[in-house]
């Protein structure tokens, strides 16, 4: 458990051990992400904390990460970290015509692929806000970072399972 605090306010705990400010930093291919993010009320001028919100900037990857509030805290869980960075674009063909999709989903099956283009960012970082109100009716809230750095496999194997349809199509 990593826990800091500011002067003369409560800890704030999370599951990571990682440096203030910081709530991870994995690679693309990390599985399983789970890290909860809660404030510690230890006082009676603090009170408990009676409700946990959260902001998350710039807008997250729906269907990648997934990020609920409660009364434990803020949870922020992800099967698989693998997507997070969109393509820049696949070109291919289809019945002889050249056609440019922005997403892997939109190319059919058994597609002739020209060109495969993949993110170029190298890590994104996105920076989830967290406010706890306590019985008391104070306000405490902590920035943190979550940074993912791009690993170009996903992208990789998308245009292998392509290119081996296309293989076993044709014989």
């Amino acid at each position: 458990m990593f826990n800091f605090s500011k002067s003369s306010s409560p800890a704030w705990n999370f599951d990571e051990e990682e440096p203030e400010g910081i709530l991870f930093e994995y690679n693309e291919l990390t599985q399983n992400v789970s890290a909860v993010v809660k404030l510690i009320a230890d006082d009676e001028e603090t009170g408990s904390v009676i409700d946990y919100s959260y902001s998350i900037s710039p807008a997250y990857p729906q269907g990648i990460l997934t990020i609920t509030a409660d009364e434990d805290g803020v949870r922020i869980t992800a099967p698989s970290l693998a997507g997070f960075f969109p393509i820049e674009f696949v070109h291919y063909l289809q019945d002889g015509e050249s056609v440019f999709a922005d997403f892997w989903h939109d190319v059919p099956m058994g597609s002739e692929i020209v060109e495969f283009r993949p993110s170029t960012l190298r890590t994104f970082t996105y920076s989830l806000t967290v406010a706890a109100t306590t019985s008391s009716g104070t306000e405490y809230s902590t920035t943190l970072d979550m940074t993912v750095e791009h690993d170009w496999t996903p992208g990789k194997l998308k245009l292998l399972e392509y290119v081996d349809a296309i293989r076993s199509a044709n014989g």
